[in-house]
């Protein structure tokens, strides 16, 4: 049974092998082939990963669990896949997110930070004491 593309028919076969040429492709523009590979296994839900978690494949690739979980999402949105159930929710990674823009480490340096922190405590101080 053959299939259409833009119109033209295609056999299963070739389907196949264009999927296999844009899954092959995100994997070869990342910087590392190997993580990107594990992380297009754990997306498609591949048998091959056989129930490990994303902080188990980042420990083994040495990289981070943040930028291996990253690279699944990237491939699950690109390939429209649905998420693996081990990965964060879209709304928990929007909260994360939002939590990381509002309160960096980075904001927390500035002089404005420590003078802001100080008028805070002394203002904590001085309620508890009335």
């Amino acid at each position: 049974m053959a299939a259409e593309l833009d119109g033209v028919e295609v056999s299963p076969l070739a389907g196949i092998a264009m999927a296999l040429n844009s899954a092959w492709a995100l994997v070869a523009e990342h910087p590392r082939v190997d993580v990107g590979f594990w992380a297009l296994a754990v997306a498609a839900k591949m048998d091959v990963v056989n129930g490990r978690s994303s902080r188990q494949f980042a420990e083994t690739l040495g990289v981070t669990e943040a930028d291996f979980s990253k690279t699944v999402n990237r491939y699950c949105d690109l390939l429209a896949l649905p998420r693996p159930p081990s990965l964060k929710s879209q709304r928990a990674r929007e909260q994360y997110s939002r939590v990381q823009r509002e309160n960096h480490w980075r904001d927390r340096s500035g002089l404005d930070y420590v003078l802001r922190n100080r008028r805070d405590q002394v203002n904590a101080r001085s309620s508890c004491q009335t």
